[in-house]
Formats: structure tokens, sequence, C-alpha cells
């Protein structure tokens, strides 16, 4: 008599998953808050290598800021500030890219698909 399928390949792992099987769930990290502190000043300091006054919010993986700062213009030279609205845009940017785990530059050219293709 033939013994039972139990839906294994026969190389001694029966029953366990295919190894090209995609994980249940990612890997995630948690950002501590002087991570984010440096994160930020990270960004601050490019951004005002390029003369551009921003605010910038660093989130954790849920979109929750955890560090924010608009740039008041003091350290650019030019003394001008990033403009008021500059905080909902960068919370807002920093919760898109923690919903979409990518960076929203990326997110960019899947919103601009045009006549229905893409």
């Amino acid at each position: 008599s033939q013994p039972a399928d139990d839906g294994g390949n026969g190389n001694g792992d029966e029953g366990s998953a295919p190894a090209s099987a995609a994980p249940l769930a990612l890997p995630s990290y948690t950002l501590t808050p002087s991570a984010a502190e440096v994160a930020l000043s990270a960004a601050l300091t490019l951004s005002r290598s390029n003369g551009w006054a921003v605010t910038v919010c660093v989130s954790d993986g849920g979109g929750i800021p955890l560090a924010v700062r608009r740039d008041d213009g003091s350290d650019d030279g030019r003394g001008v500030p990033a403009f008021a609205a500059s905080y909902e845009i960068a919370a807002g940017k920093a919760r898109s890219a923690a919903s979409f785990g990518r960076p929203t530059s990326g997110l960019e050219g899947a919103a601009n698909v045009r006549g229905g293709e893409g």
C-alpha cells in the first residue's frame, strides 16, 4: 500500500511552508526619541545647506510625530522662517510615508497616473 500524502516534498520538511513563502509580518523597529532628534537635526542641516526653510517631522511607524521643528531661519543667513502651513505638510508627509512604508518622493509617480494606465 502507498503511504498517505502528507503534503510534503519528500526532502524531510513535510508540512512546512515552501522556502519562497513571504513572511507573515515585516520586521519593525522602534525609533527612540534621541534617534528622532538626530534624524531631525540631519534633515535641518541638509535643508539649510541648500537654503531651504522647512519644517521637519520625524514620525514613528504609525505616523505619530516623535520630533517636529519648524526652521526659524536664524541659521540660513536670510532670517526667513518656514511658512506656517509647513507644519501640516510635514506631518502629513510623515504620516503618508509611514502608512505606505516608503518615502513620499516615490509616491508622486503613482499619484500622477494619466488616462487610467499604470
